[in-house]
């Protein structure tokens, strides 16, 4: 299905309302079809400011139609009643939870002093950060972060097919780091009815040299495999890569999200020095 694009005419709508993707062109047509039959049977809901907060679609279809819409005004939090009214209206799958999440957590602390179409409640009630966006959409600060490195990977293309929930996150975080040409050569499989994961490239060694690590320990022993200590090795070979020559960090970032991946590497870092002392001890032991 096609999906629609939103023509504002003379009203704007509030970045809150964008983080919702819209309706397909059927979908709309049968809204359009149900307000010229029926009227508009709720009304489209407006900040003091006048920005489009709820009610993209049936504002649209109100003009398609030749109605006369009707309208009320919200003036508390835009970021909370957009999450709950569309959090109760829709069936979003896990992914769409998380990529709406994204969404809000990639709006920095300047984003709203550089967006040319601000609104004073913009300054009043500023987006909620990585945290508050995680617990309103019922979802992991993990996923939200990987959402995140979807939205900003993905081609666009890429984005629209997971914002639609037709690809899992974990699936879609892998296929972002392929170049380009791949991620649409996914969309056009997936897009042509293939399940994702069978659209997907196998597991490889990828972008950034780097692969997952399938098997971490032999729980029942206690012993690291030589495969995993291989992986591992991999892993940490193309980070030295993916790194060389990086300075600083994105300015944009805010305290939230420094302190969660500062707690993220420290854990990391813990991890690796464990590995390195049982190298140590098997290496004075004398052991293979």
């Amino acid at each position: 299905m096609t999906a629609l694009v939103w023509r504002p005419e003379d009203a704007i709508a509030h970045p809150a309302a964008e983080l919702f993707p819209l309706m397909s062109e059927d979908e709309f047509h049968e809204l359009t079809e149900d307000i010229r039959t029926n009227g508009l049977l709720e009304a489209i809901v407006l900040t003091p400011s006048g920005q489009v907060l709820d009610g993209r679609h049936r504002l649209m279809a109100c003009r398609e139609a030749g109605i006369e819409p009707t309208f009320s005004t919200h003036a508390g939090d835009p970021w909370i009643f957009v999450i709950s009214a569309n959090l109760h209206r829709r069936h979003l799958t896990d992914t769409q939870r998380a990529v709406v999440a994204g969404k809000i957590a990639s709006r920095g602390p300047g984003e709203r002093e550089r967006d040319s179409n601000a609104s004073p409640e913009a300054f009043e009630h500023p987006a909620p950060a990585q945290k508050e966006a995680a617990d309103l959409l019922k979802v992991s600060r993990s996923a939200v972060q990987r959402a995140r490195s979807v939205l900003q990977r993905g081609t666009p293309a890429m984005a629209a097919l997971v914002e639609e929930g037709k690809v899992p996150l974990a699936t879609a975080d892998r296929v972002v780091r392929l170049p380009a040409a791949e991620q649409d050569e996914f969309v056009k499989k997936v897009s042509g009815g293939m399940r994702p994961r069978g659209a997907a490239p196998p597991e490889k060694e990828g972008l950034e040299g780097t692969r997952r690590l399938r098997t971490p320990a032999k729980k029942d022993t206690g012993v690291i495999a030589r495969d995993a200590l291989q992986a591992i090795a991999t892993d940490m070979n193309g980070l030295e890569l993916a790194v060389k020559g990086i300075t600083t960090a994105d300015p944009g970032l805010s305290d939230e999200d420094r302190k969660a991946f500062d707690r993220a590497l420290t854990k990391g870092i813990r991890a690796l020095s464990k590995i390195r002392r049982c190298l140590r001890v098997v290496n004075e032991e004398g052991q293979p």
